[in-house]
């Protein structure tokens, strides 16, 4: 399908949708599609430039617009969908407009998460009881255990918990949205979507890398806290809700059942990292030097022996200078700088 056309296909889907039944405030926002030579926004076509990079929100001529990657053979149901996700964006990052946050850097957490058996076994309990609260139905001795556990990891794990909660803030409603507009839009195809995001959340590879489990994880808990009308701040001024959640209560200790399969995960997950690092830095590096990171696909991006595997995109400053690479690419890092870049091919 032309991009055209396509354009005005999704328009049609996302003025189909009732903005106001998926979070108090929320409006469209104006979108844009492209591919690797065009964008087409608000249904004109322009060259593509470096502006256009991933599936996000941007600021573009002085407003916030949400934009998608596309081939032309996407659904375009699904698609609409995932446009109001970006749109979503767009509405955090006009109310954060101006506010100082102390999130961390998506390069800090790739370095400093902690993808340890006690931290991750602690994470798998909740998100199984999670998974268990939607499927089964509410049962508030298993919503406080949910809650103690996070509490216990909070204290004994802050700061990954806590850049869980970013993210659950940032994506995870994002995701919700993106669930609820689909809801509105095909019905089969929502619950096609819910049905995967709860199996995906059972199972341990929903772990590493820890962004991808946390933007179902978030979603289910915000459907959640809806359906049982559990009260939390909606507007993205104050303590992320995986916080708020745990306000006055008390630590209590948790020990998790030891699991084989977790340590066996993880123990194959830096295995894999060492062949990929291994495979990929036997040969000529593409570029070599000391370049300050701009930015890299965060959402699986891996971490080890001081190197950096990004997919789909990377982004440096060259002699103060923007480059753009695409592609994916397993990059060496020296005291925070970029010093040898590997093109995978």
């Amino acid at each position: 399908m032309e991009i055209k056309e396509m354009y005005f296909e999704i328009e049609r889907r996302i003025r189909s949708v009732d903005f106001d039944r998926l979070w108090k405030g929320f409006r469209e926002y104006p979108f844009a599609i492209y591919n690797d030579r065009e964008v087409c926004l608000k249904g004109q076509l322009v060259p593509k430039t470096d502006e256009f990079i991933a599936n996000t929100a941007i600021k573009y001529n002085d407003e916030w617009i949400a934009i998608f990657m596309v081939d032309g053979n996407e659904n375009l149901d699904m698609m609409a969908s995932k446009l109001i996700h970006e749109m979503f964006h767009a509405f955090q990052n006009s109310k954060l407009e101006g506010r100082q946050f102390n999130f961390p850097s998506e390069l800090d957490v790739l370095m400093k998460y902690e993808y340890t058996p006690s931290n991750l076994a602690g994470k798998l309990y909740e998100n199984r009881l999670l998974v268990s609260l939607i499927k089964d139905g509410f049962s508030q001795e298993k919503w406080e255990d949910l809650l103690i556990s996070k509490r216990h990891r909070l204290e004994k794990h802050e700061y990954s918990y806590k850049y869980e909660a970013g993210i659950e803030e940032t994506e995870g409603t994002a995701n919700y949205v993106e669930l609820k507009s689909l809801q509105q839009i095909n019905e089969k195809m929502y619950k096609e979507k819910l049905e995967k995001m709860i199996k995906s959340l059972e199972k341990v590879e929903s772990l590493i890398p820890i962004r991808i489990g946390l933007y179902d994880s978030g979603a289910l808990l915000i459907k959640l806290l809806f359906d049982q009308g559990i009260d939390f701040n909606q507007d993205f001024s104050g303590v992320p809700f995986s916080l708020s959640i745990l306000d006055g209560l008390a630590f209590k200790e948790v020990s998790y059942p030891e699991d084989k399969d977790l340590e066996k995960f993880i123990e194959g997950h830096y295995q894999d990292l060492d062949e990929l690092i291994d495979r990929i830095s036997k040969n000529p590096p593409t570029i070599e030097g000391s370049f300050e990171l701009l930015g890299f696909n965060a959402y699986n991006a891996k971490y080890h022996r001081a190197y950096v595997y990004t997919t789909y995109f990377l982004a440096y400053i060259d002699g103060g200078e923007d480059k753009f690479l695409y592609g994916d690419f397993l990059f060496e890092l020296d005291e925070g700088r970029i010093v040898r870049i590997y093109r995978d091919e």
